[in-house]
C-alpha cells in the first residue's frame, strides 16, 4: 500500500466553531490507500466533517520510507499514517478583524 501526502488550502464551515476565529488553514494529510482517487475522498470526508471546506489542493505527492530525512517533521506523520491509515495536520491562521 502506498502512503499519500495531499496539503489543501480550506476555509472554514459557517456554521463551524473555527468560522469566527479562523480564516482558513492549510491542512495536511498522509492517507494509506492503494488508490489515489479513494485516499482523496478520505481526505476530503474527514475535512468537511471537521468543519472545513476545501478550496483547493495545493500539493500531492506519493511518500516512501526515503521521502523525508530523519530530521523532518513530516517524518512522524508518514509514520502515524502507515500505523493507523490516515494522519492530519491543520495549519491556522486567524481572521483579522473587521
Amino acid at each position: 500500500m502506498k502512503v499519500f501526502f495531499f496539503q489543501f488550502r480550506c476555509s472554514p464551515l459557517t456554521n463551524s466553531y473555527n468560522y469566527l476565529e479562523y480564516e482558513g488553514a492549510f491542512i495536511n494529510c498522509w492517507i494509506k490507500s492503494d488508490n489515489e482517487y479513494a485516499a482523496v475522498e478520505t481526505a476530503q470526508g474527514y475535512i468537511f466533517n471537521s468543519k472545513w471546506k476545501v478550496e483547493e489542493l495545493e500539493e500531492k505527492d506519493i511518500i516512501d520510507d526515503e521521502f523525508y530525512n530523519q530530521k523532518d517533521e513530516g517524518l512522524k506523520y508518514y509514520k502515524q499514517a502507515l500505523l493507523d491509515g490516515e494522519c492530519y495536520v491543520f495549519h491556522t491562521w486567524e481572521r483579522k478583524p473587521s
